[in-house]
């Protein structure tokens, strides 16, 4: 018998009913998976996969979560300082915000430029948002209320690219075709100073304190400027050669020792920027895997929050992660139909964002460092959220769980780790806390030693005691 045959024996075999023809199906072997993507409860335009299907690593709604609302191309994407927010924007001249642990709804848009926003970045303390467009000028936002604070005037082509220094939100620096890069107060209304570049630039970044600032273009070299210096060609600190092709992105780590930058010649490299190295050694490691296609779109890249992950825009439609210490690639992350022109990692949990040119945004779930999530997480909860139910956790780097109700109390990680004391939070009951425990600051001494702000705080039922949480420290304070 044909199998063609045995086919049809099988179509035409008796249902349950008895009756025969070609209306029975095959039982299948394996049970059937339509738990793709779902609208996930209370998001505007958002998708995500359903909850409970895969391991927790963070506090979005769900492992992967798609964002959509842009009428075009999205070409930029960056998470606010404090990651509750993130922030995109494209070809719709439009830029979206969105909240990042609430159903990732869309809660305002920024409307004001006339061509296409090409990058944008948020100043320290996500208040304010810098955007860049091709036409010819850069925005100041205000977060807080969706408004245009002030439109800088000043260059005289298409604005590439935008960036701000750390520690000085009020510091903007923004490159352009017009061949020069432009230091701005977001306060004042014309330009501080003005660099000549030697060619169209492409790419921008400023040191933490602002007196570097670093600029690639279509010369193929990234040059470091000194502003405490003179002239343009004076204020040169030193060149990094070695991209073939348009340097598209640069970026500072989390530490400000190294810069990364993507190249159009398919290579994203790291190079170490402290003083006093020599020129030949600054040029550290290169990844390999990303791509740039005709499109010749300006192609990103980014830190992981620790320095220990990078990861670039790609346009095989691929989001590239790679192992900092070793160059590997350790994810390639599919699900776009288009041209991934920016990425970025959350400032405090193992997740991404990427945009792309397909005109949608993806957020997506990593695996938590230290392995499957047995480090940064207790119990399957995040800090964040074992905090709320009550657990303690260690102070430290090693995120452990500890035992006990008392506080302090020793780590579970034995006396090697360097967080020794455990704090215990609870949540806000029924009422605002006393306006001694509210008003009550942390000492700048105690967040000099975590080198991270205060992101959250909880009250115990009576207010008389509070938490402060962060990326690495649970810190608890009591109200005398």
């Amino acid at each position: 018998m044909s199998a063609a045959a045995a086919a049809g024996d099988k179509r035409g075999a008796p249902g349950p009913e008895g009756g025969g023809g070609g209306g029975g199906l095959v039982p299948s072997k394996k049970p059937r998976c339509d738990s793709a993507l779902v609208a996930s409860s209370g998001a505007s335009g958002a998708l995500s996969v359903p909850a409970g299907s895969v391991p927790r690593t963070s506090d979005l709604p769900a492992p992967i979560m798609k964002l959509s609302g842009h009428a075009g191309e999205v070409l930029t994407a960056r998470f606010s300082p404090c990651g509750a927010f993130l922030a995109t924007a494209g070809f719709d001249k439009t830029v979206l915000l969105w909240d990042v642990f609430r159903g990732c709804r869309n809660y305002c848009a920024l409307k004001g430029h006339h061509k296409a926003v090409l990058q944008l970045v948020w100043a320290a303390g996500s208040e304010r948002i810098y955007s860049c467009s091709a036409d010819r000028t850069v925005c100041v936002w205000d977060a807080e209320y969706g408004e245009i604070a002030r439109r800088l005037v000043g260059h005289g082509s298409h604005v590439n690219a935008v960036a701000t220094a750390r520690e000085d939100p009020t510091m903007v620096v923004s490159g352009g075709d017009d061949s020069t890069c432009r230091i701005w107060d977001a306060r004042a209304r014309f330009p501080q100073r003005t660099l000549s570049c030697r060619a169209q630039c492409t790419a921008v970044e400023a040191s933490a304190d602002g007196r570097v600032v670093f600029e690639g273009g279509i010369d193929n070299v990234v040059r470091a400027h000194d502003l405490r210096r003179g002239d343009s060609e004076g204020s040169v600190l030193f060149e990094l050669e070695g991209h073939l092709d348009t340097v598209t992105g640069v970026r500072l780590s989390p530490d400000g020792t190294h810069l990364l930058t993507n190249g159009m010649d398919n290579t994203v490299r790291s190079w170490d920027v402290r003083p006093f190295v020599p020129g030949d050694t600054r040029a550290v490691r290169v990844f390999l895997g990303a791509q740039h296609n005709h499109e010749k779109n300006l192609l990103r890249c980014a830190w992981g929050p620790d320095g220990r992950q990078a990861t670039a825009g790609s346009s095989d439609w691929l989001v590239h992660v790679w192992d900092v210490g070793t160059g590997k690639i350790a994810y390639k992350l599919p699900g776009h139909r288009g041209s991934v022109n920016e990425v970025d990692f959350h400032p405090t949990q193992p997740v991404v964002a990427s945009c792309s040119s397909d005109k949608s945004v993806y957020l997506g779930e990593l695996e938590a460092p230290g392995g499957a999530g047995a480090r940064a997480r207790a119990g399957g909860l995040s800090r964040s959220a074992r905090a709320r139910r009550g657990g303690g956790i260690c102070s430290g780097p090693c995120g452990r769980p500890c035992g006990g109700e008392r506080w302090p109390r020793l780590c579970a990680a034995g006396p090697g780790c360097v967080g020794t004391r455990a704090a215990r939070a609870w949540p806000v009951v029924g009422r605002a806390p006393p306006a001694r425990a509210r008003d009550r600051q942390v000492g700048d001494s105690d967040w000099e030693a975590s080198g991270r702000v205060a992101l959250e705080r909880h009250y115990s039922v009576d207010g008389g005691r509070y938490v402060y949480a962060s990326a690495t420290h649970l810190l608890l304070f009591n109200d005398d």
